[in-house]
């Protein structure tokens, strides 16, 4: 080996090492409380790094746009019942139901029944609720003006998906209760249940229980047919239609995925926008224009989903911006969303809130094949929101200071006080 060869050679000893590190410190308690340094630490020691870390044992870690970007493209890495069992387990009614959820289905299967869950979310489809979506916001707006202060994420920005993914289904207020109490705005601690305690796990097969039955009695009484529900029953594919349990765990989805990543995401941007970047907040009251970009803005810069997860489905050979990377069948990959979203080679000054930037190619969606599906009902739900706070209550400030959970998929502070 020469003397070039042999200092390259510890280079990336190192540059593996400080990645190690990094993995080790952001699967600590406090890793996702200062999760975006940890990602520019990895990010620049090594971007496809290989984890031997005890709780993502050889598993790949992704977090550079470009390569985030393509491996979500790429259908050599799927979803399937393998993530699904490191999401959930193996065992019990919350595994079952996350192995028929779109999102941990494999492409054959995925793409028939997200192509007939999607006809209910179509931009065209999305865009008939605005009128209701606005009517719902102004009303929670207008109830926690009234006390002249509220937590705004629980009575607002949980609420206003709720209302909204519970209307479409058709839900009569005494169901739409139990989503609210089924639910409760704890979807962050059902993403980490792979790895909770027993006592958790049973906490969510029961919630899933009643879950299935509340769902299965709407199926049977099921009446209108201009309801999202009764577009699930009854949609066909090439003449092939939903299971019932197919539909129970779409619905499970809509309401579990909807609600929590959208309030998460304006929960986050709002902390920001009313505490740090209070100047950001200051340029959408003087030009609502700017809502738009902003909304894309707040994704961005600090998404509610930080990753996701694929499996190698074969052998594969990545060709990376440094060369190629082998990848064996079967091994996980996760790619890392907010790292993504970070990246310098893509977004100027990519730590600094700019409810201007554009363009603004974030990947809070994600990508490829499977993209978000309610991503035209969180863009527009999310888009009335912001245009009706910033408009009706240009004066809001924090009525104290934001905590963020100790969670890293699922991120998102747990509660925001505020003072009208």
């Amino acid at each position: 080996m020469t003397a070039t060869e042999s200092a390259m050679s510890a280079d990336t000893a190192r540059d593996s090492e400080a990645a190690a590190d990094t993995i080790a410190a952001l699967a600590s308690p406090d890793g996702p409380l200062r999760l975006y340094e940890h990602y520019h630490r990895l990010r620049t020691a090594d971007p496809i790094h290989q984890s031997q870390h005890e709780s993502f044992p050889d598993c790949w870690f992704i977090s550079r746009h470009e390569d985030v970007y393509k491996i979500l493209r790429d259908r050599r890495f799927v979803q399937d019942a393998r993530n699904a069992e490191v999401f959930a387990g193996t065992e019990g009614a919350f595994a079952d139901m996350c192995s028929r959820m779109l999102i941990f289905l494999p492409p054959g299967p995925h793409e028939r029944t997200r192509g007939i869950i999607y006809r209910a979310f179509t931009p065209q489809a999305v865009a008939r609720w605005e009128p209701r979506i606005e009517a719902v916001i102004h009303e929670l707006i207008e109830s926690a003006i009234a006390k002249g202060e509220c937590e705004l994420l629980h009575e607002v920005l949980y609420s206003l998906p709720m209302t909204v993914i519970s209307e479409l289904l058709g839900a009569t207020p005494d169901e739409r209760a139990e989503f609210d109490r089924l639910f409760g705005g704890q979807g962050h601690e059902m993403s980490d249940v792979g790895r909770a305690s027993d006592d958790q796990r049973s906490a969510a097969d029961r919630m899933v229980e009643e879950f299935t039955e509340l769902v299965a009695a709407m199926i049977k009484n099921q009446r209108d047919p201009n309801t999202v529900l009764a577009t699930l029953i009854e949609a066909t594919e090439d003449g092939d239609r939903l299971s019932t349990d197919e539909v129970i765990a779409a619905v499970y989805i809509l309401i579990g995925a909807g609600h929590e990543t959208t309030a998460n995401l304006l929960g986050n941007g709002l902390s920001y926008l009313l505490g740090p970047d209070r100047d950001q907040w200051d340029r959408l009251v003087a030009d609502p224009s700017l809502v738009p970009s902003a909304v894309e803005e707040l994704m961005r810069y600090d998404t509610s989903v930080q990753f996701n997860q694929r499996v190698a489905n074969e052998d594969v050979v990545y060709e990376s911006a440094e060369g190629p990377v082998r990848i064996d069948e079967n091994q996980r990959i996760i790619v890392l969303l907010g790292a993504a979203n970070r990246d310098p080679a893509v977004f100027d000054n990519p730590d600094v809130l700019d409810v201007g930037r554009d363009p603004n190619p974030h990947l809070a969606f994600g990508a490829g094949m499977y993209y978000c599906l309610g991503a035209n009902l969180a863009r527009l739900e999310m888009n009335i929101a912001l245009d009706a706070l910033v408009s009706r209550v240009p004066n809001m400030e924090l009525a104290g200071d934001p905590e963020f959970r100790r969670t890293w998929m699922m991120r998102g502070v747990n509660d925001l006080a505020v003072r009208f």
